[in-house]
């Protein structure tokens, strides 16, 4: 395996299939000091910032070719144009983008492998209960996307591309959406002094509580019971027109279905 990329989601993956006992070949980035500092981190021994090195690695392997591209969205087709192997199984790793971003590439092999989790570089998840969502370009090489993600995961999903495109969407508002939310409470909450810190406990429970009810049930506060005098103070309190706008369009989707 060659994975392309030293990001939050090269890094996870790099883990997860090293602790599977994938051999990773080469760690490709653009930054060179980052590609060396996630190869020492998995025990890969080569690493590049540069995309002939990583033509040059596929031709000296004979079997097994997996390219995995771990790359912005912007720059993945630009990256495809200069990979070159058409015998090998190319697998992009992006949510919103589908795969048909490999046609007219002469890669005959190629599919998604989508980890349903918001990551970061600076905190390795354990992958063998995290949702896995793959497609294959030409229906013959699914299995072999799927064994693959067998091997770091229990939970593997056959998702088209715009089975992963709604997917994606819904994890903006369950994951990018809900912790701006949590910034916006900290940002509330400074001029009290008290740490953000007390917050977690409430996070924690709104969390915990989706795991034994629908969301709809869970919902609580004022805009649930219609409390409109609670919302009026709520918004004098916050003053500032973009957060007062945000605070009435969540009250007002909260209200209609309640």
């Amino acid at each position: 395996m060659i994975i392309l990329g030293s990001g939050n989601m090269a890094t996870n993956l790099a883990h997860a299939f090293t602790k599977a006992g994938v051999r990773i070949d080469c760690i490709y980035s653009r930054t060179l000091e980052h590609a060396r500092e996630l190869a020492e981190q998995v025990g890969v021994e080569h690493y590049t910032d540069s995309l002939e090195v990583v033509r040059s690695s596929l031709q000296k392997l004979t079997e097994n070719q997996v390219v995995l591209y771990c790359l912005k969205d912007s720059v993945l087709g630009e990256v495809l144009e200069q990979i070159d192997a058409p015998e090998a199984l190319h697998l992009h790793t992006a949510g919103s983008m589908g795969v048909e971003v490999f046609d007219g590439k002469n890669k005959p092999h190629a599919g998604v492998l989508y980890p349903f989790q918001t990551l970061s570089k600076q905190r390795v998840l354990d992958f063998t209960e995290l949702p896995l969502f793959v497609e294959a370009l030409d229906p013959k090489d699914l299995p072999e996307i799927e064994s693959l993600a067998k091997q770091i995961s229990h939970k593997v999903y056959p998702a088209d591309s715009e089975t992963r495109r709604r997917l994606h969407v819904a994890g903006v508002f369950a994951n990018n959406f809900a912790n701006c939310m949590y910034a916006i409470a900290s940002e509330v909450l400074r001029p009290t002094g008290l740490p953000e810190d007390v917050l977690l406990s409430l996070i924690d429970e709104t969390a915990a509580k989706v795991h034994t009810m629908s969301a709809r049930q869970a919902q609580t506060g004022p805009a649930k019971r219609s409390d409109n005098n609670v919302m009026s103070k709520h918004l004098e309190l916050l003053a500032d027109p973009e957060l007062q706008e945000i605070y009435k369009l969540v009250s007002k989707n909260i209200s209609e279905h309640a």
